[in-house]
């Protein structure tokens, strides 16, 4: 809404409560619209609590918790130490006996603890020939019942608190992908690449085998609910960057959290190195900024070329100037078309009687005929003929090509990003399948709104006046304001832009399935 110095009292008045009205009924609708995204957020929250409580799945009694790699290195050593012990007791048996009579019976060495001993103890000695991870899974386990024990009931006091399983995740993510990679492989039936990923493998297990074979998390599922709950207490809290929780574990914060359905686990993401994922997320923004970096280079480029033609063709209202011209408006289109011709661009603007007359040649014969029809005309004795539509025409088309070719520059590197973000996301990698869609999502909405809307508004403004240097140098577009000439010139675009988008999604479907 335009207000003008030149405009009465009653006029500013009037539109200021037009202004008003408009405004109330923008914010109703922005509160309408905030009411009715707040209700379906909680009809879908009822629905799923509805849905938890009539479905039974793995995750209801299952949470997550970190395993601190000190814990796994402290152990690894006591479990040394135990399985040399036990290898000497094992020599000084089989001494004995060699001296004893044959048909004297040994006991075994789960006897030698007494009956105080606890039950994972014994379970620990009765799994000696399982693997130091098997062995560290039975600790863990152990562990974990001890410390819940000492946790406060919340409903049941007289519950048994017991582990029925855990499932340990290991910094194996890169083994994991090429086993995935592999497998696509075998698939496609690529023999040479198959072996050339068999190699690998078998390269960095050799060279990582320590790091592949050390947990970093584990999935725990309880007996009953009052084991999840007990966990569930069992937060965590930041503060200043630091993570406070009220149990520690080998000296290391222990914490649970719900766990995701099992289905939802990306088990080849469960752990990367804290500088490797700050360098993945570095390079997936700054590849995200380069691309609507050369967007915006180039839009600013087609911008520049489309206000230099537009810039010669003012907005007019053709019926009002053929009641002013009346029968001379041809003379005075060939006149105008000649002044054109000859002077600067400041006379170009003063051409509404020979825009007006091409507009109306080209209803009545059409596109190629109105760009070769000859009009004359005398001035002074002298006489001035050409075909005065010919570049009006041609520049109509070029504008119109420029305005095509900005919504297509659009809907394109709207595309690049959209595959470039999906991309850049499963690299980075995240824990869970919903986590890697919502960051997805994310990463898509906020830079195609940038690109479709942002970006579009940018490189047509005109900041001179602003007051920051750096705006008035960059943002020196042709409109300052939205007037009648950027609906004209620049809105067009918009719906234009809005007209493609809509239909992409299914021009891309037809395609995919064609």
């Amino acid at each position: 809404m335009q207000a003008f110095c030149w405009q009465s009292e009653e006029e500013l008045t009037s539109k200021s409560w037009v202004g008003f009205f408009l405004s109330l009924v923008v914010i109703g609708m922005t509160v309408l619209f905030q009411w009715w995204i707040k209700s379906m957020k909680e009809q879908t929250s009822e629905r799923y609590e509805e849905w938890d409580q009539a479905t039974t799945t793995s995750s209801d009694f299952t949470v997550e918790c970190k395993i601190p790699e000190k814990a796994y290195r402290d152990f690894c050593k006591w479990d040394d130490d135990q399985q040399l012990n036990r290898k000497k007791a094992e020599e000084r048996k089989r001494l004995a006996a060699e001296m004893k009579p044959p048909f004297e019976t040994q006991s075994n060495i789960s006897g030698q603890f007494s009956e105080r001993e606890s039950d994972a103890r014994k379970q620990y000695y009765d799994n000696v020939d399982n693997s130091q991870v098997m062995r560290f899974k039975l600790y863990f386990i152990s562990e974990m019942e001890r410390i819940l024990k000492t946790r406060p009931h919340v409903h049941d006091a007289k519950a048994k608190i017991r582990i029925v399983d855990a499932v340990i995740a290991f910094k194996n993510a890169n083994l994991v992908r090429m086993l995935m990679d592999r497998g696509q492989a075998i698939i496609g039936n690529n023999t040479e690449k198959e072996l050339n990923i068999n190699r690998q493998i078998t390269q960095y297990i050799k060279d990582n085998k320590e790091d592949i074979c050390t947990p970093v998390c584990a999935y725990i599922s309880f007996e009953n609910e009052e084991c999840y709950l007990r966990a569930q207490s069992m937060g965590k809290m930041v503060k200043m960057g630091r993570v406070h929780t009220e149990e520690k574990w080998h000296g290391e914060p222990l914490y649970f959290k719900p766990a995701p359905e099992p289905s939802n686990i990306l088990w080849e993401n469960q752990w990367f190195p804290a500088p490797e994922k700050l360098k993945k997320n570095l390079i997936t923004l700054f590849t995200i900024a380069f691309i609507l970096i050369v967007q915006m280079s180039f839009m600013f480029y087609m911008n520049k070329m489309s206000a230099s033609y537009q810039a010669k063709y003012p907005i007019v209202d053709c019926n009002d100037v053929r009641d002013l011209y009346g029968e001379k408006l041809e003379r005075f289109a060939v006149l105008q078309w000649s002044d054109s011709e000859k002077y600067d661009e400041v006379t170009k603007t003063s051409n509404a009687a020979y825009m007006c007359q091409c507009e109306k040649m080209q209803r009545e014969k059409g596109f190629f005929s109105a760009a070769s029809t000859e009009l004359t005309t005398t001035l002074d004795g002298k006489e001035i003929k050409g075909t005065i539509c010919a570049d009006l025409l041609k520049d109509k088309v070029v504008i119109q090509a420029l305005k095509v070719s900005i919504s297509l520059a659009i809907v394109i590197f709207n595309f690049i990003l959209r595959n470039t973000i999906i991309s850049l996301v499963r690299w980075v990698g995240k824990k869970t399948w919903s986590k890697q869609m919502n960051t997805i999502l994310r990463y898509i909405f906020i830079s195609q709104f940038f690109n479709t809307s942002i970006l579009l508004l940018m490189v047509h403004a005109n900041l001179t006046n602003s007051s920051i240097p750096g705006l008035r140098s960059v943002f020196n577009g042709s409109h300052p304001d939205f007037t009648l000439d950027w609906y004209f010139k620049v809105g067009g675009i918009f719906v234009q832009t809005m007209v493609i988008l809509g239909a992409s999604p299914l021009i891309e479907a037809t395609s995919a399935n064609v």
